[in-house]
């Protein structure tokens, strides 16, 4: 099993999807560890998300460990500083009236972050400030039926992304009777991406297929790491689409 990449070793200038969209309460923050980065998650009280540099600048305690004002700032639980938004000081309660200075100057980092289709997606820049060149991948359903499972296990990133992308591995790994009846090798058809490939649409031979009648399936792939299966076909006489959506996210440096 391959460690985890060194932080500058990650693609970068891409979206990343740290956490469920309902898992965050207005109100609330969370820390998560991307690309070796602690970046702090938060929802304000009026439920937008934003992401900053989980460090204070002052004296380096995590920002996470404070809390939200009622005017929406960040307060530091240590000398109570407070960041807005996008990152800049708002306020540093310690300074003495008429202090000539500006909480202004000083600022944490802020991350581009976007809510959709259910999940959290945060853009790790390659430079500090870097605008997003892309936005995050989508499933193409509007008003979708959702169901949602997470899991966290210990893997090197690369290793999961391969698994994730690689389909010549199927037809031997996945070998259960409801999958693969026996392990043989089939010719598929890929086009390219801006960033990443797509096997374009044709009929599954795994038996697991059958129970949604005459179906066919194009899988998707797009760095860093997400995979789509869309799958299309007829049931009881009426058409059907049915999506699968995989995210793969590195938990830790």
């Amino acid at each position: 099993m391959s460690p985890t990449p060194a932080p500058d070793q990650f693609v970068r200038d891409l979206w990343y999807m740290p956490a469920l969209a309902a898992s965050l309460k207005p109100g609330q923050m969370r820390r998560e560890m991307l690309l070796g980065e602690p970046v702090l998650l938060g929802r304000d009280h009026g439920g937008q998300l934003f992401a900053l540099r989980d460090i204070c600048p002052h004296r380096g305690v995590p920002l996470s460990a404070g809390r939200i004002k009622p005017d929406q700032t960040v307060e530091c639980p240590y000398h109570g500083w407070r960041f807005r938004k996008d990152g800049v000081c708002g306020a540093i309660p310690s300074l003495a009236p008429g202090q000539d200075f500006d909480p202004e100057k000083i600022k944490v980092r802020s991350y581009p972050v976007r809510e959709q289709d259910g999940l959290i997606w945060v853009y790790m820049a390659g430079k500090p400030g870097g605008a997003p060149k892309t936005e995050p991948p989508r499933p193409g359903v509007s008003h979708p039926t959702r169901w949602t499972e997470t899991q966290t296990f210990r893997c090197g990133i690369d290793h999961a992304v391969i698994g994730l992308m690689d389909p010549v591995h199927a037809a031997y790994v996945h070998d259960h009777w409801w999958w693969k009846r026996t392990p043989r090798l089939k010719e598929k058809h890929y086009a390219p991406l801006p960033t990443g490939f797509v096997m374009t649409r044709h009929k599954p031979s795994k038996p697991a297929y059958s129970l949604l009648g005459d179906v066919e399936t194009e899988i998707t792939f797009e760095l860093p790491s997400t995979r789509f299966e869309i799958v299309t076909g007829r049931l009881l006489g009426k058409a059907f689409r049915l999506v699968g959506m995989t995210v793969c996210t590195p938990r830790d440096g």
